[in-house]
């Protein structure tokens, strides 16, 4: 699905708002009552207050969805989203049409996908710079999601007859950072594989990953190179391969198990951005 078609799809599914320089299009700890928001123009600021300060997160162009996390999470908004030029436009798109969305259009799912996944490459590679030296802590309340994100993934291997499985021996790489990124993801079925991150000349664990967990996505556009090493851990791991086709075959089987696999890559995107967060808050990075 290119940009025109997607611009399209939202003209008929969305409420389109106009905001003027320093509007607040969302705001820090709402409800997502708005739904989803894709920016059709100009441009949007991240940012969270702290005590004595407010920090500066990042900025939201043209073609971007915003406000995902707290919509597919039912939580709070983690942040404000505000205009940073007069003529901001931005569409909503309601929870029930999203989902709806979702059912129909493999496309607008791997649009969403695309976007977490530039989102999880950026704050990995800011986690590189800024050092980050102790691994991600859980907010426990996400627990509950993880575990059924895991229930729902392992009906995956299930649908597609466990093919393209695969046996990776104890303290073997699925891929290492900085290998060539050829574009492929995974589930693990048994076994457990180790996310870590080269930095500062040290590795650091982020994940521990174990049946029904996604790890893996990327997109070979942005990122030719692996940004981070995966290894199996204790017995042997045994795991799917899923690639463009095989993902699209699900969303024909299944749209709800399909995406039980973009809700994984919102929610690990939330621990990292809360590592983010403290790290950028303790190195003065992004206060403005």
């Amino acid at each position: 699905m290119d940009r025109l078609e997607l611009a399209t799809l939202l003209a008929h599914e969305s409420t389109v708002l106009h905001y003027s320089q320093g509007q607040t299009i969302v705001e820090e700890g709402a409800l997502a009552t708005e739904g989803l928001a894709f920016l059709l123009a100009g441009e949007a600021k991240v940012v969270q207050d702290i005590p004595g300060a407010r920090a500066l997160l990042g900025f939201i162009k043209v073609g971007q969805f915003f406000g995902e996390t707290a919509l597919v999470l039912d939580r709070p908004r983690l942040a404000s989203v505000v205009a940073s030029m007069d003529g901001t436009t931005v569409a909503f798109i309601k929870e029930q049409q999203f989902l709806a969305l979702i059912e129909k259009s493999f496309g607008f799912l791997d649009q969403l996908s695309d976007c977490a996944i530039q989102r999880i490459e950026k704050v990995l590679s800011l986690l590189v710079r800024f050092a980050i030296d102790r691994p991600l802590i859980v907010d426990p309340q996400l627990v509950p999601i993880i575990l059924e994100n895991r229930k729902k993934c392992l009906r995956i291997p299930e649908m597609l007859n466990h093919s393209r499985s695969i046996l990776i021996g104890s303290g073997k790489p699925v891929f290492s950072q900085g290998d060539r990124n050829d574009g492929q993801s995974y589930i693990v079925i048994e076994g457990s594989i180790k996310v870590g991150l080269k930095s500062s000349d040290q590795d650091l664990t982020l994940f521990e990953f174990g049946p029904g967990d996604f790890f893996g996505y990327s997109r070979i556009v942005d990122s030719p190179y692996r940004k981070y090493s995966a290894l199996a851990q204790g017995e042997n791991a045994r795991l799917v391969g899923l690639d463009q086709e095989l993902l699209a075959k699900v969303q024909r089987f299944d749209a709800g198990t399909h995406y039980s696999l973009f809700r994984t890559m919102i929610t690990q995107l939330v621990l990292l951005d809360d590592a983010l967060r403290m790290l950028s808050i303790r190195n003065n990075a992004v206060l403005e």
